[in-house]
């Protein structure tokens, strides 16, 4: 069964400076987000508003690598109408705050629904509701990715990849996928991975991990979305996996 994974990380300036209380994370709701907002956000605070009810984070663990949270709310669901009121459904989801390197972990919410517990948590660290951020990957990032996947000493090997902006031929493409295994032994994928601006996302076989002494298969694109496809997922092939992805943004 696939995992899908959110990456958000704390802005710069309050990666040293969040405080986990967990009667603060209890009482955490939008309403003390929208006080504590000094206007940047609110809009999309009362999108979420809109959106929600009854939103709720709680403390399950705190380590001394991961903390780990469950988000629970009424979501209103627009994709299980084809017209009218879109009913509300409720939600359950877990987050994990990765302590030493201030990123946030939102497992299978996808991105509207994340922003919820994102929120949530924003305000009860740090009383900004807007202290969390997307990652973004960009270029010199994937091109870091693809450098671990296939320097190690058991490498990976990269799968897919979707390419934007290419110039090639004398060509210009606004898009490009490529596909194969092994795909870093293709001339063509080599020149059109460096001739690209960007890069959308990236599909690969990580090395073997040290953790579990098997590769995972994944997918990540450039918003900060991570796709796990291999099964018999453990908690600490993702930690592994993520300690790579921390480590090219430090």
């Amino acid at each position: 069964m696939l995992k899908n994974i959110i990456i958000y990380r704390f802005a710069p300036d309050k990666r040293d400076k969040w405080i986990i209380d967990d009667e603060k994370i209890k009482d955490s709701n939008f309403e003390g987000c929208l006080e504590n907002d000094t206007g940047y956000n609110k809009n999309r605070i009362e999108d979420l508003i809109t959106n929600t009810e009854d939103e709720s984070i709680s403390l399950d663990s705190q380590g001394n690598v991961n903390s780990r949270f469950t988000v629970s709310c009424m979501f209103k669901s627009k994709s299980m109408v084809a017209s009218g009121e879109a009913p509300f459904i409720p939600v359950i989801y877990e987050m994990v705050l990765r302590n030493n390197t201030s990123f946030v972990l939102c497992f299978d919410s996808g991105k509207k629904l994340s922003k919820v517990g994102i929120t949530l948590l924003a305000n009860a660290t740090t009383n900004d509701p807007g202290a969390i951020e997307q990652i973004f990957i960009d270029k010199p990032k994937f091109y870091a990715i693809k450098d671990w996947v296939l320097n190690s000493s058991l490498p990976g090997q990269v799968k897919k990849v979707t390419l934007r902006n290419v110039e090639h031929n004398y060509k210009n493409y606004k898009q490009i996928v490529l596909s194969s295994e092994n795909l870093q032994d293709s001339d063509l994928f080599n020149s059109m991975f460096g001739s690209a601006l960007e890069i959308s996302n990236m599909s690969f076989e990580t090395p073997v991990l040290r953790t579990t002494g098997r590769p995972i298969t994944c997918r990540v694109n450039y918003w900060g979305g991570l796709t796990i496809y291999s099964g018999g997922l453990l908690d600490v092939e993702v930690f592994e996996l993520m300690r790579a992805i921390e480590n090219i943004f430090n």
